[in-house]
């Protein structure tokens, strides 16, 4: 039987060697590296974000405005029209961001990337 994490249930239909899919996150007025103290709270906080949908298997080279991460199965953030496509939870996740930090203009997006 499949177990739901978090409201959402994952098929059984891709395994780690056999097919990724790659997304790239862009964040805006909100520093992923600049400042030690600062930045890895931003990075950890964006990595909780998205690890309330998937589990990130990959995570590119992270840089002040964004990074690329991996993820095992490709239809975690949906393609339809629903609560679960990419622009919900882009929605969702900038509401999140922007409490965690204390700022009203930080927000990331998230969309497909190619290797």
């Amino acid at each position: 039987m499949t177990e739901k994490v978090n409201g959402f249930a994952a098929g059984n239909d891709q395994f780690l060697s056999g097919a990724v899919t790659m997304f790239e996150v862009t964040v805006s007025n909100a520093d992923l590296t600049a400042d030690p103290a600062n930045g890895t709270s931003n990075l950890d906080k964006v990595i909780e974000i998205i690890s309330t949908r998937a589990q990130p298997v990959i995570l590119g080279t992270v840089s002040a405005t964004g990074f690329t991460f991996a993820v095992e199965h490709a239809d975690v953030f949906g393609t339809t029209v629903g609560p679960n496509t990419l622009a919900d939870f882009n929605a969702a996740g900038q509401v999140a961001l922007r409490a965690a930090l204390g700022s009203a203009t930080a927000t990331f997006a998230i969309a497909p990337a190619a290797f």
